[in-house]
C-alpha cells in the first residue's frame, strides 16, 4: 500500500468514526436490547497468505450462528434476525470494520478478505490477489453486490453452495481484484466508494463487463454518475451546501485579507459563533432567493445576477452581527467579504459546470464547427452548443469587417477571407449558418461557396420555420401555372369527351410521363371499361398504377399496367389483341431537345420507328382510333427532336391514307406548364439554389398551355376525328394566344418566390438572370402550323390544320434509311437524314419523292 493511500484511509476513517460514533452506539444498543447476546461478530480472515486478522462486524444472526464456518447457505439464512437483515441490506453490519481500517488490517478499497480455507485451496490465486490490502469494498463487491445471492440461490446444501461458490464466484472476483491492482489510483478508489454508496441506496445497476469497461475512465464516469443518478432535489442540496459553506469561508478569508496574515484577527476567532450564524443566515437567504433551483447552465449569463443580491444581503447581516457582538470589523473587511462570497459561490458553480462538460465531452468523438454570423442568433447558438457532448465550437465567421479578430463569448471572430486558413488549421468539419434574416438565394450562394472548402453546411431555421408557418425546404410560393399563359385558360370551356371514351378499351403509351399520366387520369374520369398503361419505365409505371388504383376505388374500370417498349412489335401486337384495344393515345416519346440532339439514333428509333410499329399494329388489329401527341417543335424543326416528331407525323399521315378501319389524328401543341420538360421546374430549382436563372436568349418566346388543357385537347381531338368524313389524318391545334417571352416568365417566377431581380439597376438583388446562348437545335420562336390554312371545328378554340400528306414511297425510304443508320450506328448520318427529309417535304408541301427527301 502506498503512503498516499494509507493517509487517505486514515483520514477518511477518522472522519467517519467521529460522524458515525453516535449511530454506531445506537445500533449496538438496539442489537443488545433485541437479542441480549453479543453485539459484535468476530471472524478470522486473511490479510495475506500467511497473516490472519480478526474481522469485526455487527451481529446479524442468532447466537447459534455466531461461528462463521464458511459461506452462508440456506440453513443459515433462516437464522438471520430481522434487524440483521436490515443491517445487511444497508451494509451497516460492516460499520465496525472502521476499526480494522484504523489498525491497518484493511483499506477502504481492495479485495474482500477471504477465509483461510479458500486461501489454502487456491494458494497461487490468492497470493496474487492479496498483494493488495483487503478492503471494505472493491470491484468484486461492486459487481457481486446482489448477484452472488442469485448465483447461489439454487444450492440446497452447504456443500453444494461451497462448490458453486468456488467454481463460479471465486475466479470472477479474483479477475476483478487483479484488474483493480493494475488500474489502482485515487480516482478509482473514489469512484468505487461512490458506486458502492449508490448501490446500497439502490441508485446504480450494472454487470461485470460494464464495470470493467468503465475502469479506464473513472474520473469522467464519476462526474456522470453524480450528474445522472442524483435526483433534482439532491442537486439542489449540493448547491445549497455550496452557499452555506461559502459564507464562513469568505468570512475567514476576508479577515485574513484585512489583517494581511494567513489567519484573521484573534478577536474574530474568539467569537466563533459568528461563523455558524453567518452560515445559517446564508442558508435562509439562498433559499429565499431560490438560488439552489437555478440550473448550472444558466450561470454563464443571467444566473449570475442572483448571487449579487445574496452577497449584499449576507454582508448586511454580517454588519449587523459584528455591531451586535461589539466586534471591530472594518468596512474594508465587509467589502472583501461581499466580493469573496459572490466570487466564491460563482466560481464553485462554474467549476461544477466545467467539470460536467468535461465529463460529457471526454472520450467522445467531436465535430468541430464554426458559426457563420456573430449576431444574437449566433451567440445563442454558441451558448446552446457548449453543453453538447459531440460538438465543439471553434469560433465565429462574420462579414462585418469591424468584428474581425475580436472575441465573443470567449470565441474568436474570423473574417471570411481567413476561412480557408481556419478550416485547415483547426480541422473544421461543419459550418452552421446563423443568419435567419439572410435571403434564401444569398444563403444558397454562401452554402455553395462553403461546400467548395469541403465543409458540411447546416442552416439554423428562422423563427417562422420553427413554428411551422414556413416550410423548411421549399420556400417558393405555390404558383398557378395559368398565370403565365398570356391568355385565359380554356379547360373549363372545353366539352366533356366522356361519351367517346366511356365503356371503351383505351391504351395510353408513355403512361408514366407527365402528359401520359394526366391523360390516364382524365380517361379514367370518363369511366372506360379497361385502361391499359404502357410504359418502359418500371418506377413511373408503378407510380401511376398505384395512383389510379386509389382513384378507381369502385373498380368500375379495369386498370392494366404493362411494361414494354413501343419499338417491340411482338409486345405491341399482343397487347392490342389481348386487351381488345379500341382507342390508342400515343404519348410515348423522347422530348428533351438537348438529350435527343446528343443522342439522335435512340431519339429517331423511339419517336419514328416506335410510332410506325404502334400505328401499323393498330391498323392490323382493327383499333378504332389512334391519336398521336406531337409538338410545335415539329414545325420547320431546327433540331433532331423536332424532326423526329415531324417524321412521326408523316408516318401517321401516310398510314391514314391507306387505312380503312383505324381513324388517325395528330394533336400538336406548345410547351406544357408543369411537365417534366417544362422551363418552370428548372427555373424554380435554380431559384431555390440561389440562382442564377439561366436564359438562352433575351428575346426567346414560347407558346404555353396547361397540362390539363393539353390532355383535354387530345381527348377532344379523338372525339372530333371520330366524326370526320375524310380519311386523312388531321392535325388539331389550340388557339394558344400570343407567345410568352421567357425572360418575363423568369422575372415573374423570381418575384412570386418573394425575391428581387439582381441586374444593373438593382445590383443588391437576390437572383440574377444569366444569358447563356441558344442551345444546339434551338429556335428563338416556335410555330404551330406548317401551312397557312386553318379550318374551324365544333369548338371555337380548337382548329383543324390541313397539311399535305407525304408520298408513301418517301416514307418507306425514310424508314428504311433510319433502320440502316441504326444498324451501322451512325448518329451524324441519322441527324442529316431526319432534317433533310423534313425540310425537303415541308418545302415542297409533300411533292417530293424518296430520293429528293433523302
Amino acid at each position: 500500500m502506498t503512503p498516499a493511500k494509507r493517509a487517505f484511509d486514515l483520514s477518511l476513517a477518522v472522519v467517519l468514526a467521529v460522524l458515525l460514533a453516535v449511530p454506531g452506539l445506537l445500533i449496538a444498543a438496539w442489537l443488545w436490547a433485541r437479542g441480549g447476546g453479543p453485539v459484535f461478530h468476530v471472524a478470522e480472515r486473511m490479510a495475506a497468505p500467511d497473516r490472519p486478522f480478526r474481522l469485526w462486524k455487527f451481529r446479524t444472526m442468532m447466537p447459534a450462528g455466531v461461528a462463521d464456518q464458511g459461506v452462508s447457505g440456506d440453513d443459515k439464512a433462516a437464522r438471520i434476525t430481522p434487524e440483521g437483515r436490515f443491517l445487511r441490506r444497508a451494509r451497516l453490519d460492516e460499520l465496525p470494520q472502521l476499526w480494522n481500517i484504523l489498525r491497518g488490517d484493511m483499506s477502504f478499497v481492495g479485495p474482500r478478505p477471504p477465509l483461510r480455507a479458500y486461501v489454502e485451496r487456491f494458494p497461487d490465486l490468492y497470493a496474487a490477489v492479496l498483494r493488495s490490502r483487503p478492503g471494505l469494498t472493491g470491484l468484486a463487491t461492486l459487481v457481486f453486490h446482489r448477484h452472488e445471492g442469485r448465483i447461489l440461490a439454487r444450492c440446497r446444501t452447504a456443500a453444494e453452495t461451497d462448490a458453486v461458490y468456488a467454481r463460479r464466484c471465486v475466479p470472477r472476483k479474483a479477475r476483478l481484484d487483479l484488474l483493480y491492482q493494475r488500474r489502482a489510483s485515487v480516482w478509482l478508489d473514489v469512484y468505487i466508494l461512490v458506486q458502492t454508496g449508490l448501490r446500497v441506496m439502490g441508485l446504480a445497476r450494472g454487470g461485470v463487463r460494464r464495470q470493467g469497461a468503465r475502469i479506464g475512465r473513472m474520473p469522467r464516469h464519476l462526474m456522470l454518475v453524480l450528474s445522472r443518478r442524483m435526483s433534482r432535489r439532491a442537486k439542489q442540496l449540493v448547491l445549497w451546501g455550496i452557499d452555506i459553506i461559502s459564507a464562513p469561508v469568505a468570512l475567514y478569508l476576508a479577515g485574513a485579507v484585512v489583517h494581511a496574515a494567513p489567519w484573521p484577527d484573534p478577536a474574530l476567532l474568539r467569537h466563533g459563533e459568528i461563523f455558524g450564524l453567518i452560515a445559517l443566515v446564508t442558508a435562509g437567504i439562498s433559499l429565499a432567493l431560490g438560488l439552489p433551483r437555478i440550473k448550472l447552465q444558466t450561470y454563464e449569463s443571467l444566473g449570475t445576477t442572483g448571487l449579487l443580491p445574496m452577497a449584499a444581503l449576507v454582508t448586511l447581516a454580517l454588519a449587523i452581527m459584528t455591531r451586535g457582538l461589539d466586534l471591530q470589523f472594518p468596512l474594508a473587511g465587509l467589502v472583501a467579504f461581499s466580493l469573496i462570497l459572490h466570487l466564491g459561490a460563482l466560481a464553485a458553480r462554474l467549476s461544477l459546470l466545467l467539470l460536467l462538460r468535461w465529463a460529457l465531452r471526454s472520450g467522445q468523438p467531436q465535430t468541430r464547427v464554426l458559426i457563420y454570423g456573430a449576431g444574437p442568433t449566433g451567440q445563442q447558438l454558441a451558448s446552446a452548443l457548449r453543453s453538447h457532448a459531440g460538438i465543439a465550437v471553434y469560433g465565429f465567421v462574420d462579414d462585418d469587417p469591424s468584428l474581425a479578430r475580436q472575441r465573443l463569448g470567449g470565441l474568436p471572430i474570423h473574417a471570411p477571407d481567413r476561412l480557408a486558413h481556419v478550416v485547415r488549421s483547426y480541422d473544421i468539419a461543419r459550418v452552421i449558418l446563423a443568419m435567419p434574416d439572410l435571403s434564401a438565394p444569398k444563403r444558397a450562394q454562401l452554402g455553395r461557396r462553403l461546400r467548395t472548402l469541403g465543409l458540411e453546411v447546416q442552416v439554423l431555421p428562422s423563427f417562422a420555420q420553427l413554428v411551422g408557418t414556413e416550410r423548411l425546404v421549399d420556400t417558393l410560393t405555390a404558383l398557378q401555372p395559368d398565370r403565365f399563359l398570356g391568355r385565359d385558360p380554356v379547360v373549363k370551356g372545353l366539352p366533356d369527351p366522356g361519351e367517346s371514351y366511356g365503356w371503351r378499351n383505351v391504351l395510353v403509351t408513355g403512361a408514366g410521363g407527365s402528359i401520359g399520366a394526366e391523360l390516364c387520369r382524365q380517361v379514367l374520369a370518363c369511366r372506360p371499361r379497361r385502361l391499359v398503361l404502357f410504359d418502359l419505365s418500371e418506377a413511373a409505371l408503378y407510380q401511376i398504377d398505384r395512383e389510379l388504383s386509389d382513384l378507381n376505388a369502385d373498380g368500375w374500370t379495369e386498370v392494366v399496367p404493362v411494361l414494354g417498349s413501343v419499338t417491340d412489335p411482338v409486345t405491341v401486337e399482343r397487347i392490342l389483341r389481348q386487351h381488345e384495344v379500341e382507342i390508342v393515345l400515343h404519348a410515348a416519346a423522347y422530348k428533351h431537345v438537348p438529350l435527343v440532339e446528343a443522342n439522335p439514333l435512340p431519339g429517331l428509333v423511339n419517336n419514328v420507328t416506335g410510332t410506325r410499329v404502334l400505328a401499323t399494329a393498330c391498323r392490323q388489329a382493327g383499333v378504332g382510333r389512334f391519336i398521336l401527341i406531337s409538338t410545335d417543335k415539329a414545325v420547320r424543326p431546327a433540331n433532331v427532336m423536332g424532326a423526329s416528331k415531324r417524321l412521326a407525323e408523316m408516318v401517321v399521315q401516310d398510314l391514314a391514307r391507306r387505312s380503312q378501319t383505324t381513324r388517325f389524328a395528330i394533336v400538336r401543341f406548345g410547351n406544357v406548364l408543369g411537365s417534366s420538360g417544362s422551363v418552370i421546374p428548372l427555373f424554380k430549382d435554380q431559384i431555390a439554389r440561389g440562382g442564377p436563372v439561366t436564359l438562352t436568349d433575351e428575346d426567346v418566346t414560347r407558346y404555353f398551355m396547361t397540362i390539363e388543357e393539353a390532355c383535354r385537347l387530345v381527348l377532344l381531338a379523338g372525339a372530333l376525328d371520330a366524326a370526320a368524313e375524310t380519311a386523312d389524318a388531321d392535325v388539331f391545334v389550340l388557339d394558344m394566344g400570343r407567345p410568352v417571352r421567357i425572360r418575363d416568365l423568369a422575372e415573374h417566377l423570381i418575384q412570386a418566390a418573394g425575391y428581387t431581380l439582381r441586374d444593373d439597376v438593382n445590383p443588391a438583388g437576390d437572383i440574377e438572370i444569366r444569358v447563356i446562348g441558344l442551345r444546339p437545335g434551338e429556335k428563338l420562336h416556335e410555330e404551330l402550323l406548317i401551312g397557312d390554312g386553318l379550318l374551324p371545328t365544333p369548338h371555337p378554340r380548337i382548329l383543324r390544320a390541313r397539311e399535305a400528306a407525304p408520298e408513301p414511297v418517301a416514307v418507306a425510304a425514310m424508314l428504311q434509311e433510319i433502320g440502316r443508320c441504326a444498324v451501322t450506328g451512325s448518329p451524324e448520318a441519322a441527324r442529316r437524314l431526319a432534317l433533310g427529309v423534313v425540310h425537303a417535304h415541308d418545302a415542297g408541301k409533300g411533292r417530293v419523292n424518296a430520293a429528293g427527301g433523302i
